[in-house]
């Protein structure tokens, strides 16, 4: 082999290794299915899996239409799911959310200091106000929107991770 082909296959070496190199992503992967098996999938918009956000950030997904009202939940673990009854078992992990009867969700948004606390002993959310600055931070929380239409759970979106800072 000549100097002049070896560079050419050198060059085109180098090229490929490049291109490769470029298409490795350290993004991580978004969770694709929803929570609740079955349902119509609930697209989360911001933020995405895996990422730091700040308290003063909202939540947004596509707003499903049709449906009788919608939940946003806030665990500080993974949400655990029964598949036959739809029951989500480990509650005393829901930390804060809201729902579309209360009104800080609006367009498929809600900002994360209007999230109301979660009272498990009652599994329902705290009626006297919104959480606002005292929120927890620094912690890993799953959160995820779902809702409902004549009392049954028919949209879900995947479940995101994500850790708040003040």
């Amino acid at each position: 082999m000549d100097k002049k082909q070896y560079i050419i296959k050198y060059l085109i070496f180098i090229g490929v290794a490049v291109y490769l190199i470029g298409c490795i992503s350290d993004d991580p992967v978004q969770p694709t299915e929803p929570v609740f098996r079955g349902t119509t999938k609930i697209e989360l918009t911001q933020p995405d899996s895996d990422i730091d956000v700040s308290a003063n950030e909202s939540f947004i997904f596509n707003e499903p239409e049709g449906v009788d009202v919608i939940i946003l939940a806030v665990f500080n673990a993974e949400p655990n799911i029964n598949d036959s009854t739809d029951q989500i078992e480990n509650t005393a992990n829901w930390l804060y959310g809201s729902s579309t009867d209360f009104g800080e969700i609006s367009g498929g948004s809600i900002s994360i200091q209007n999230l109301r606390d979660f009272v498990p002993a009652t599994g329902l959310f705290d009626d006297t106000g919104v959480v606002g600055p005292g929120i927890s931070t620094g912690a890993d929380f799953h959160w995820f929107v779902f809702a409902y239409k004549n009392g049954f759970v028919t949209h879900s979106s995947p479940d995101y991770t994500i850790d708040i800072n003040p």
